[in-house]
């Protein structure tokens, strides 16, 4: 058992070392100064393999932990092709309404087109989480599920910040994202991160949320009673946390 557990970990890391190779090897070079984040927006076409990885009863757990409700007003930021936001839609009914928004233009060209089939109102638009174009105190609720890793730490920051303007008084933010590191794996992980982070920006930015700063992030941007509601593993084996937060 403890041979497959070990296994497992060292084939989770090579995944994630090799997904970040392939994103920095494929999508177009930018200054640091200047770029808002990781895009995958070279990865629209594949999208739906992703989602079979994750499945779905770990989107529907993702809807119960962000307490969605009917009429509820939702953002989904890092939306992607919008699997997740479409679900949200679905939740919410006729009467809530529901945005969601990617730096990637092909993804959000998708995620409007899968709407568009479904005959779904959805505001998908092209904006960075941290210049969200929606007036103060807009939603209810805020996701973002695996984007924030992707994040520069200066756009983590001022993009927390801007979630916590757009979310209605007592509005609740919840993140799902990589688990942080801990015990004697964990140590080793986050040493193979930092030597590859010297090399590649992208890994640099997930460095904040395996060493397990988000909340503490969330507490800066104003939010309150910032908790960890459980973990999940994704295909069995790659720990994910959920996170969430509320506006005072």
């Amino acid at each position: 058992m403890k041979r497959k557990r070990w296994t497992a970990l060292l084939v989770a890391g090579l995944a994630i070392v090799v997904s970040a190779l392939a994103v920095v090897l494929r999508r177009p070079r930018e200054a640091p100064t200047e770029t808002k984040g990781v895009s995958l927006d070279f990865m629209a076409d594949y999208f739906g393999l992703m989602d079979r990885f994750l499945g779905i009863p770990f989107r529907q757990l993702t809807l119960r932990m962000a307490g969605i409700k009917e009429g509820d007003g939702v953002l989904d930021v890092g939306c992607g092709t919008g699997t997740l936001t479409l679900m949200e839609k679905d939740k919410v009914g006729y009467f809530g309404k529901v945005a969601g928004v990617d730096i990637g233009t092909r993804l959000i060209a998708k995620a409007q087109r899968r709407a568009s089939d479904r005959h779904l109102d959805v505001d998908f638009r092209v904006a960075s989480i941290d210049e969200l174009p929606f007036p103060d105190g807009t939603f209810d609720v805020a996701t973002s599920s695996g984007m924030t890793h992707h994040l520069p730490p200066d756009v983590k920051r001022a993009g927390f910040a801007e979630v916590y303007r757009a979310l209605k008084p007592d509005g609740r933010y919840l993140i799902v994202d990589f688990s942080p590191s801990t015990g004697l794996w964990g140590k080793a992980k986050l040493a193979v991160y930092r030597q590859l982070a010297k090399l590649f920006e992208e890994v640099r930015y997930s460095i904040e949320v395996t060493e397990g700063k988000l909340p503490e992030l969330l507490q800066q941007a104003g939010f309150a009673d910032v908790e960890k509601l459980g973990t999940y593993r994704v295909g069995g084996f790659v720990p994910i946390t959920f996170i969430l937060a509320r506006k005072k």
